[in-house]
């Protein structure tokens, strides 16, 4: 069961809901100090893969229908100080909330709205569980503002058959190679599933400068191992380029450190990828960047990790991979690949004197 990525999906509404809910634009009042209410015996509907014109047949006209949009449907009622939403991927419903304002009681909601489900995790202000037949994932949470108090519950699917839904990426790998997993996107090499020095591929892991082996907590032209001037000016003339790809190379910063058959990729195989691949803005572990999506069908995550000057780290919503390949005397290409941007994405060359994460390559049998 992928619970992660239902988790997620409930999440993301929940805190949706929360900034509409205590928007002063949005429909309710503020709350009546003291004023706790009593949970309403509603609970939405559950038909996961359903379409959405079914949904909207389903609704029962208690509550007046304020969004439809061919992701959401929103119903709501200031008089049971209710909103009702309905998430849909593909066409098909796969995530349901209620979210009610003056409750001050999180188990008295649970008491209504979760009657019979089993308790996987609980608190005061949280709850997990899931349905009898295992069939869906409830997440609850107690909310409080300056002006708003309300309990809000997200449903998601679980153990549905495979292809009645659409499922979350599969970030699993597809083998290891010297103690490090790789995922076989179905371009010709495998792909680390974290950057190098990451534990996890929400992480950045370590800035490296082209052509050197080890992480700096200063990287600028100035301590640059590859740069040779003498004045304090840059000198685009100074560098030295060991090879115009150092791929596998003793310059190669992935191989001196993940060993085996690992290795930086070159320019063609980061065009293999955007060129291959879908590549869609996303989150992991809250993390911003991009779900990689191969013609497998098997996914890795890039974060956004930006890049080093100096010692400063400029986060820019930005992905930002070294690749193996120089251009011309002082620069390199890299993958750029900007969450806010799309459009100025692309593969783009850069002073080798900048720090940038670095994703490992092998190559497949």
């Amino acid at each position: 069961m992928k619970y992660l990525s239902h988790i997620h999906t409930a999440f993301s509404v929940l805190a949706l809901l929360w900034v509409v809910s205590c928007s002063e634009k949005g429909g309710f009042p503020a709350d009546v100090p003291g004023d706790s209410g009593i949970p309403v015996r509603f609970v939405p509907a559950l038909d996961w893969g359903a379409s959405k014109e079914s949904v909207m047949a389903s609704q029962d006209g208690r509550y007046l229908l304020e969004i439809s949009s061919d992701t959401l449907l929103r119903y709501a009622d200031e008089t049971d100080h209710v909103t009702v939403d309905y998430k849909f991927m593909e066409g098909k419903l796969v995530c349901s909330s209620l979210t009610q304002r003056k409750l001050s009681s999180l188990a008295d909601a649970a008491s209504v709205w979760l009657a019979g489900y089993d308790r996987q995790l609980e608190s005061e202000t949280a709850t997990v569980c899931t349905s009898p037949d295992r069939s869906s994932l409830a997440y609850g949470r107690l909310l409080r503002g300056s002006d708003c108090s309300y309990v809000s519950v997200a449903w998601t699917y679980l153990d549905q058959e495979e292809g009645n839904l659409p499922d979350g990426p599969d970030f699993s790998a597809s083998g290891r190679e010297n103690g490090y997993d790789y995922v076989d996107l179905g371009t010709g090499v495998g792909w680390a599933t974290c950057n190098l020095m990451a534990s996890s591929p929400d992480q950045p892991g370590s800035y490296y400068m082209w052509g050197e082996t080890y992480a700096r907590s200063q990287c600028w032209w100035s301590n640059y191992s590859l740069y040779h001037g003498s004045g304090s000016y840059l000198d685009e003339d100074a560098f030295s380029t060991p090879s115009q790809d150092i791929s596998g190379s003793s310059y190669d910063a992935v191989s001196k450190n993940m060993g085996g058959g690992w290795r930086m990729p070159d320019r063609s195989e980061f065009y293999a990828l955007i060129n291959n691949c879908s590549l869609e803005v996303g989150e992991y572990n809250g993390t911003a960047g991009f779900i990689v999506t191969g013609p497998s069908g098997k996914s890795i995550f890039l974060p956004a990790s930006g890049r080093k000057k100096k010692d400063e780290v400029d986060l820019t919503n930005t992905v930002y991979l070294w690749s193996s390949t120089a251009s011309g005397t002082s620069n390199a290409y890299y993958l750029d690949y900007k969450t806010k941007n799309l459009d100025a994405s692309g593969i783009k060359t850069m002073g080798r004197y900048y720090g940038m994460p670095m994703r490992g390559v092998v190559d497949l049998q």
